[in-house]
């Protein structure tokens, strides 16, 4: 196995480029999780220094807020009249959720303060009966996302515990993901504060995504695309395990023999750098978008480079991280291709990562 060998890969093994394909089939999961042991083995030592604490970033993350949301016998009856006005396809999926009072919400934020607010966004910190949560504040519908968040069960798929509807907005109650997104951890550059994934960490993260992923694709019914995965979407708990969250463009697949699986769209969303070239071409949706961006997610956990970046060198184009490593097997040999793979993996993590798995891991990435 590759964890008990140091011999590298050769050339033609370690890089797939086929012709300048994308990532395209990166969650061939027979053979993704057939490296599972050795890449979050020991013998390489790996993830034991730069790495990130579990304990002391849990307790620096938890909210402050101590408002707790009442459990009276009125909740029950204010929330079965406001349940009456809502959205048909939105009453069919609450049945497992709890249905919130709005002012039980406000207190529990604060009145959403900005001391609350996660970031530059719509969530805020709270604690509902005692357990923290995130409440997110989501204009317009939000039908598929409640939709599919109320069938759903899986460890890698963040869970929805409750909502309310208020105002002409949707307040989502969602577990609380102490650690934050995952971009934070791979693009903050704040290595003195211990704010670094080891390499261990990051090889769960790509398994807890491609198992959350093969779940949306194969096990739900209908099949769902998440349309939006990226790293601002991947959410880590207190010990760093994966969640999938933000389903708001999440697409439910029906079975049509005409389309093969496939369903085109003139209206292409996304962020740039996670985008397939052929959605952005031809508008094509298919589980083949989420498998392209978990190829650029892979990618990213190697390199911590952000999917798309403006290049100070070249006037301020934009470089896209698929496409610069693509480049990576472009001419020399194979010790020129171990000198660009090598500044191609993430300074942060000193070295300490298995080789044979990193090119490993790319030829997936690029295939």
């Amino acid at each position: 196995m590759w964890c008990q060998s140091r011999r590298r890969v050769p050339l033609k093994q370690a890089v797939v480029l086929g012709g300048g394909s994308p990532p395209a089939l990166l969650l061939d999961a027979a053979v993704f999780l057939l490296w599972v042991p050795c890449l979050l083995s020991s013998c390489y030592a790996v993830g034991v220094g730069g790495t990130a604490t579990v304990g002391d970033r849990s307790k620096a993350t938890l909210p402050a807020v101590e408002h707790a949301v009442s459990d009276g016998p009125a909740k029950g009856a204010l929330t079965r009249v406001a349940s009456l006005m809502w959205p048909m396809v939105v009453r069919e999926a609450v049945g497992s959720l709890t249905v919130y009072d709005y002012g039980d919400l406000e207190r529990a934020t604060s009145g959403f303060s900005e001391e609350q607010c996660i970031g530059n966004s719509s969530v805020y910190r709270a604690v509902i009966n005692g357990s923290a949560v995130a409440v997110k504040r989501v204009p317009g519908d939000v039908g598929t996302e409640v939709t599919l968040l109320g069938r759903v069960n899986h460890s890698s798929l963040i869970r929805m515990s409750g909502l309310c509807m208020h105002g002409g907005y949707t307040y989502m109650a969602f577990e609380f993901a102490e650690n934050g997104a995952l971009s934070d951890w791979l693009h903050s550059g704040e290595e003195e504060e211990g704010r670094v994934l080891g390499w261990s960490q990051r090889v769960q993260v790509a398994l807890d995504v491609a198992g959350g992923l093969n779940y949306l694709h194969n096990y739900t019914d209908p099949p769902y695309v998440h349309k939006n995965l990226k790293g601002s979407n991947i959410l880590l708990d207190a010990c760093f395990r994966a969640k999938l969250s933000n389903f708001g463009l999440a697409l439910a697949i029906t079975a049509d023999d005409d389309r093969g699986g496939l369903w085109m769209t003139r209206h292409v969303v996304g962020t740039q750098g996670y985008l397939a070239p052929e959605y952005l071409e031809h508008g094509l949706i298919g589980s083949q978008l989420d498998v392209f961006a978990f190829g650029v997610l892979v990618l990213q956990l190697l390199s911590g480079k952000e999917a798309a970046r403006q290049d100070d060198d070249e006037n301020g184009k934009v470089v896209l991280l698929w496409e610069e490593a693509e480049r990576l097997g472009l001419g020399g040999g194979a010790g020129d291709l171990l000198d660009k793979v090598t500044a191609f993996v993430d300074g942060r993590l000193h070295g300490r990562y298995p080789l044979d798995v990193v090119f490993a891991m790319l030829a997936l990435a690029l295939r």
